[in-house]
């Protein structure tokens, strides 16, 4: 909404919870939601999901949106649960197992992780981040040909620089920090803002 765009949280808040005296819609409890969670409010915005989804537990995106406050929480237990749950909605979708397998990177669970980057890897071939966090595992393991490879294969195809890139990661898990550093910097050459 407007009061949204205009990062007036608390008034669109106000304003949900107004045209919730009239409708129990989901949908106001799921924008009240991400309003609390734009002011780092994850506790509430966790609140207010778990309100929607019990209005209507088929909207999967609903499941998506709690993995990330949870994630934001740092409890990375509930999050990999709701990921599996929006995963059970759509199996194909190659970055819930991506997200997925991060959270259980940085939960030490490394084996599981490579499943999901694997998983990632095989519906996208094109998309970094999971061959970047699959590294990630592979070098956490000690693999560090494993881990290797998937650096070197971010490299064959994410040349180009900028805030999505992963290059700058992997040449210096490769121990190339200096091409890890003049990357970086031509993103933020790059970078308008």
């Amino acid at each position: 909404t407007a009061l949204e765009a205009n990062r007036r949280h608390l008034d669109a808040i106000a304003q949900y919870q107004g045209a919730k005296r009239i409708s129990a819609a989901g949908l106001l409890d799921e924008r009240i939601a991400i309003c609390h969670s734009a002011m780092g409010n994850y506790a509430k915005a966790i609140e207010h999901i778990d309100i929607a989804i019990a209005l209507d537990s088929t909207d999967a995106d609903l499941y998506e949106s709690r993995a990330n406050y949870y994630g934001e929480m740092g409890d990375r237990a509930k999050a990999i649960e709701d990921l599996t749950k929006y995963i059970e909605f759509y199996p194909e979708f190659h970055y819930a197992y991506y997200r997925r397998g991060w959270y259980k990177h940085l939960d030490q669970q490394h084996e599981a992780a490579i499943e999901d980057f694997t998983l990632a890897i095989t519906l996208d071939s094109t998309y970094s981040y999971s061959y970047d966090g699959r590294g990630r595992s592979y070098y956490s393991l000690g693999q560090m040909d494993l881990a290797k490879a998937d650096f070197e294969k971010i490299l064959s195809f994410d040349t180009i620089p900028n805030d999505n890139s992963c290059a700058s990661s992997a040449y210096h898990f490769l121990g190339q920090d200096s091409l890890a550093i003049e990357y970086m910097l031509r993103t933020l050459e790059k970078d308008s803002t």
